[in-house]
This record gives C-alpha cells, structure tokens and sequence, in this order.
C-alpha cells in the first residue's frame, strides 16, 4: 500500500525535479522490463518452433515435393524466347544510344 501512495504522491508532484526523475527512472525500467520480456518471449517462441521442425515423430517430409506441377513446353519456349528477344533489344539499345540534345544548352 506504501508502493502506491509513494507512486501517487510522485505523479500528482511531478513538476519537482526530484519527482520528475523518480518518474524518468520508472518509465526507464518499465522500458528495459518490456523490452526483455519481449526478447525472451521471442527467443522461446523461435527455439519452440525450431524443435517442432525437428520432432521425430513428424510424418510430413521436411522439403516439399513440388505439389506436382506440369510445364507446358510451349509455353517455356515462348518465354525463352521472349527473354532472347528482350536480350537481342538490350544490346541493339547498348551499341545504338538515342541522340537527345543536351538540355542545358
């Protein structure tokens, strides 16, 4: 009961410099608590799903297996050859560089 009449008597008193750094130290250490709880709390999470990826008893494989995707041909050569395309434009572009009149003159 003490703690809360001391902390009461401390906030309604907070223009004093004295009062002023004893709520300055507070919300300091209410900071540094919260802060290391939450790195704790994050630590502990991580290291929980770390071992569940581990567990032995797991059945389902650790790598996934593809979920069975079919590429069309066709269409994997059409975008290679759209990518060629693209390269042969790139270094038409490179050697030929467009003539823009310099601006500041």
């Amino acid at each position: 009961m003490h703690l809360w009449s001391a902390m009461r008597d401390t906030w309604l008193n907070r223009e004093e410099p004295e009062n002023l750094r004893k709520l300055a130290d507070a919300y300091w250490w209410v900071l540094l608590l919260l802060s290391v709880l939450t790195f704790v709390g994050l630590v502990a999470y991580s290291g929980v799903k770390f071992y569940e990826l581990f567990n032995e008893d797991q059945e389902t494989p650790l790598l996934s297996s593809g979920g069975g995707i079919q590429l069309n041909v066709v269409d994997l050569r059409s975008v290679l050859e759209a990518f060629e395309e693209r390269k042969a434009r790139y270094e038409y572009f490179k050697k030929n560089l467009p003539q823009i009149a310099d601006p500041s003159r």
